[in-house]
């Protein structure tokens, strides 16, 4: 820079010259200072940003380490059986850590790195025991009361994960081999209407291979590891899946495969029947919660039932059945071809699914050994019907060899929780205990039969405890075409749109009358009419609202959507359709009289509002909504 400015100075006698070279100078200089000044920002940038950085890492482990802690190893990895000096077994299972122990089940929360806690008294502590190489060797059990007690793994069954192909689908599952001499017996379990891995059936498939049963539990289509949508699939679908899964079955050379039989829990009753009926090479049959009636029936029931135990009185019992063979009807629209079928929407699973599936039939046909154990307690199947229905349809055919069984106090999944408990959230805690026959007897059954078995047997209570338990409402789930989709569609479409045409009119008539000075004062005809036709709409409205809480009352686990039951078993929805609907007649008789005071009874609205008002009544009389006996 010094050179420069010398330079500058020798060439001062030029001023032209001497003015540039003093910008370019300062153009320079300056860029000098800004270079020598950008380092220090840079840096200044650089460590901020490095200071962020290392404050969220360091944030980020600070906040992980605990959980990590908490955490530890996957429970997974704790899976199986473990043995008290006293000999009995204890299973740990499930994604949610459980414990079975003596037939009880306890659900187990994370409480420090391999130390897990029961959710609800008594708080039994399970803590895992690891060798050096991390792996479980066995668990310190703490219960209340109790000394300390230490069990030991034992590997009585070996697990190993299969796949195997269902058509264009291809499944995955897990398969139990015991670890005694084969070749074993052998059970595939097949899934009921949850959505569920194989994991649903782990506890179960420990019992049945400990007892030296080897069995194979698997995802569902389209849960866990299997491929396809089980929304979508067909009775034929999941039976095609059970039979895949005897095939896969009889060609281990760790299985005798002439004794290779299916288990089906609540819907699989009906998939395992159908197998059966379709291949010799299914050996036995054990049905647990199976219905005895058609899907369209048992969804019908089960809706009753749940409302029934919710408190509510046959009048809603009723139109609960009713929305079911409206649901139905929508068939008729697909097979004329006015519609699509909607298997994945809500409600909609029998448009995959035969609503009409002739149980009875199916069962009739089974000549296989049958085993079917049903909860006395079941509020999700009848028990006692179903028993005898599919008793009925054995006997009609060529079987020589069932047991069927009710289990005393058991629900739906044969846990004694108490009626509905578990379905409506009444059972707090997660802890509960099995039925007894429920964890072994199926596998010692199994073990039983000879290839010429023959014997009849029911056992059932002495005492037949049914209560809310029977039928609630007639098992037929026809309707009268008015009854059907299309109608019960285009009614309270047609009602929302008179009565709101009803109360849009009345409003601009109003107003216009207001503009014109003619606003009559008080309670002109203007203004009845257009309060009736709000009322009106709020009537229809309230009234679908009604029906759909019907139809999620049937869900487990749900409730009334407005809190609680109203007076006389009528939620409070439903009685507000049915008071809203008597408003609106009164309403409408209201502006009625004041259009005959006025002379207005030969204009549109009288006709229009009687139309609708009739039609309300016609609608909310079939559904039940007004407090009279209902029609249909």
């Amino acid at each position: 820079m010094s050179a420069l400015l010398k330079t500058i100075d020798d060439r001062a006698d030029s001023p032209g010259v001497l003015v540039a070279d003093r910008q370019r100078a300062l153009l320079a200089e300056a860029d000098e200072a800004r270079l020598a000044s950008a380092w220090p920002r840079r840096t200044r940038r650089t460590q901020i940003v490095g200071a962020i950085l290392a404050f969220a890492v360091l944030f980020s482990t600070l906040w992980a380490a605990p959980a990590a802690a908490m955490s530890g190893p996957d429970f997974a990895d704790g899976h199986g059986l473990y043995e008290l000096e006293s000999g009995e077994l204890l299973t740990l299972f499930g994604r949610h850590p459980m414990l079975e122990f003596g037939g009880e089940e306890v659900h187990l929360v994370p409480d420090g790195r391999d130390r897990y806690v029961a959710d609800s008294e008594p708080f039994d502590i399970v803590t895992f025991l690891r060798d050096p190489r991390g792996a479980v060797t066995g668990i310190t059990l703490q219960r209340p009361g109790h000394p300390d007690q230490t069990a030991d793994r034992v590997e009585l069954y070996r697990e190993r994960n299969v796949s195997f192909e269902s058509g264009d689908v291809e499944l995955a599952g897990s398969l139990f081999l015991p670890t005694t001499m084969g070749p074993h017996p052998a059970v595939a379990i097949v899934h009921g209407a949850e959505f569920g891995t194989r994991e649903t059936y782990r506890l179960l498939a420990s019992h049945f291979a400990r007892r030296g049963v080897a069995t194979l539990i698997y995802d569902k289509r389209g849960t866990g590891e299997s491929a396809g949508s089980f929304a979508t699939a067909t009775f034929d679908d999941l039976t095609a899946d059970a039979l895949a899964a005897v095939s896969l079955l009889r060609a281990d050379a760790d299985i005798d495969p002439a004794r290779v039989g299916l288990a089906g829990m609540s819907q699989g009753g009906w998939i395992i029947a159908q197998a059966a009926n379709q291949s010799d090479d299914v050996a036995f049959l054990v049905a647990l919660s199976a219905s005895g009636f058609t899907p369209a029936e048992q969804a019908a029931w089960l809706t009753g039932s749940m409302l029934a135990v919710r408190g509510f009185e046959q009048r809603a019992i009723d139109a609960s059945a009713r929305v079911w063979g409206m649901m139905y009807s929508s068939l008729d629209l697909i097979e004329a071809g006015l519609i699509e079928p909607m298997p994945s929407v809500p409600g909609f699973w029998f448009h995959a699914l035969d609503p009409h599936l002739e149980t009875g039939a199916l069962w009739e046909r089974v000549r296989q050994p049958v085993l079917g154990l049903w909860g006395e307690m079941d509020c999700q199947v009848p028990a006692h019907d179903s028993l005898a229905a599919v008793k009925a349809a054995l006997e009609r055919g060529p079987n020589r060899a069932y047991r069927l069984q009710i289990l005393p106090g058991a629900d739906h999944g044969m846990a004694l929780a108490g009626a509905c408990e578990r379905e409506i959230g009444a059972h707090h805690g997660g802890r509960y205990q099995y039925a007894s026959g429920y964890l072994d007897g199926p596998a010692e059954w199994i073990k039983s039969l000879e290839p010429e078995s023959r014997g009849r047997e029911v056992i059932v209570p002495a005492e037949r405890a049914d209560s809310l338990l029977g039928w609630h409402q007639s098992p037929d789930t026809t309707v009268p075409w008015f009854g059907s989709l299309a109608p019960q569609l285009a009614m309270p479409i047609a009602l929302l749109v008179l009565f709101a045409a009803m109360a849009i009119t009345a409003s601009i008539g109003r107003a216009l009358s207001i503009a014109r000075g003619r606003a009559q004062p008080g309670a002109s005809p203007t203004l009845l009419w257009g309060g009736a036709g709000l009322v009106g709409s709020l009537a229809t409205l309230v009234g679908l609202v009604a029906l759909v809480e019907l139809l999620m009352l049937a869900d487990l686990m749900s409730a009334p959507i407005i809190d609680g039951v109203a007076v006389d078993g009528i939620s409070t929805v439903f009685a507000a359709a049915g008071f809203l609907a008597v408003a609106t007649v009164i309403a409408v008789a209201a502006a009625l009289i004041s259009d005959a005071r006025h002379g207005s009874l030969r204009a549109v609205r009288p006709a229009a509002g009687i139309t609708a008002v009739v039609g309300l009544v016609v609608w909310a009389g079939y559904w039940g909504f007004l407090p009279v006996p209902s029609f249909g």
